[in-house]
């Protein structure tokens, strides 16, 4: 079972799947492991600096490198046995978000994820870009939280959104503007385990 924790910048993911994992192993007589996308291989970490550190995030290159490491990751992962529970805090709708562009379409990001085998449940928090901002901008993260980027990049989410749903993958979207951290969890956990139970 892999499941994805997916959104804009802010949200708090990596936090809220480090609180998942535990509320989860209570549940369940499964192992939950986290793991992350682009993983902690040398490839990963060159594919996760490399997009930091790039002026041209909107490349025709990009879908390829992060196609290359989420499928050299996925080949590594499922060697853990069908026992294990897999959550990511950033999978395939983030490439597919970030990546698409007039010269590197949706379709075509479908193509090159041909053969990945996608989450089998992926999760979407939705923000107001102007929390997220918020938060990012108490982190010190100024150059990454303006407003105006975080609805660009909500945006996209939404669209990359319409085309999964199109190609009926499960997905779940959370309102996460309410719900203090801790809730949040629960809430998620909740979700997580009434879809385990209707497997």
């Amino acid at each position: 079972m892999f499941i994805a924790i997916e959104g804009i910048d802010g949200l708090g993911k990596s936090t809220l799947c480090r609180r998942l994992v535990p509320l989860l192993t209570q549940h369940l007589s499964r192992k939950v492991l986290l793991v992350h996308d682009p993983d902690d291989s040398p490839f990963g970490a060159f594919v996760h600096d490399l997009w930091h550190s790039s002026e041209n995030p909107e490349a025709v290159y990009w879908p390829l490198i992060f196609a290359a490491s989420s499928t050299k990751a996925q080949v590594e992962r499922w060697d853990l046995g069908v026992d294990t529970i897999l959550m990511s805090d950033r999978c395939a709708l983030s490439t597919f978000a970030y990546c698409y562009s007039e010269a590197a379409p949706l379709s075509w990001i479908e193509v090159l994820h041909h053969r990945y085998q996608y989450p089998d449940l992926t999760i979407y928090l939705d923000i107001a870009p102007q929390t997220a901002a918020r938060r990012l901008l108490a982190d010190g993260r100024e150059l990454e939280g303006t407003v105006a980027r975080l609805h660009s990049l909500r945006d996209r989410y939404l669209v990359a959104l319409d085309s999964w749903k199109s190609h009926q993958r499960s997905i779940l979207i959370v309102d996460v503007n309410g719900p203090a951290p801790d809730d949040l969890a629960i809430i998620v956990a909740e979700l997580i385990l009434d879809f385990l139970r209707n497997q």
